[in-house]
């Protein structure tokens, strides 16, 4: 392994722990295989991570990121409430919306045992809710949304709508669209908003 300045050493490991969290998994990500994918020992490794789950952490963050950058670019609209049903929908195309759901299913099962891959779990649910809150109070600006919506709670409603349809869909338990479901969500509240009004 030749030398490299700390922070680029850094940089190389976790693209090393991406592309094998892509290849291979998120358990895949161990610091023997992403010593191995760098030409590096272990000990090298541990000198930049204190743990594995350190190191596929933070390597799921930055890809995770990745994955949401490239999602976004593909949402071909101006339309606040529009790019929310398309980000809640997922990728476009077939094989980017299988490597999201498995790396979801790696992160789920790996929160399930470990507390470092619980706060990435939390802190990537969080990130989802603040993006959708804003999308929607975007939405009330341009008249999209009503005014009187709960625009803190729509969004969890939304988040926990679109992953229940998403499990529903991925066992075949439904052929709904997840686009069509928050649709029809957002079409009910700003109904039961204006009815709402026109009582009071």
């Amino acid at each position: 392994m030749s030398y490299l300045p700390k922070e680029q050493r850094r940089s190389e490991i976790i693209e090393a722990a991406i592309d094998v969290i892509q290849h291979q998994g998120l358990a895949a990500a161990t610091v023997r295989n992403v010593a191995k994918a760098t030409a590096s020992s272990p000990g090298q490794i541990h000198h930049h991570f204190e743990s594995a789950d350190t190191l596929r952490a933070e390597a799921l963050l930055c890809l995770w990121q990745r994955m949401k950058i490239e999602l976004l670019s593909q949402i071909k609209t101006t339309s606040p409430l529009e790019t929310l049903i398309a980000n809640m929908g997922g990728c476009v195309h077939k094989e980017q919306k299988e490597t999201y759901s498995q790396l979801y299913k790696d992160l789920l099962e790996a929160s399930q045992m470990s507390e470092t891959m619980h706060a990435v779990l939390m802190q990537i649910m969080n990130n989802s809710k603040e993006r959708y809150c804003e999308l929607l109070k975007a939405a009330q600006e341009e008249g999209e949304l009503h005014k009187d919506a709960d625009v803190e709670k729509l969004a969890l409603f939304l988040q926990a709508l679109g992953f229940g349809f998403g499990f529903m869909t991925d066992i075949r338990f439904t052929s709904f669209e997840v686009q069509d479901v928050i649709r029809f969500q957002i079409d009910l509240v700003n109904n039961a908003c204006k009815q709402m009004r026109a009582c009071s």
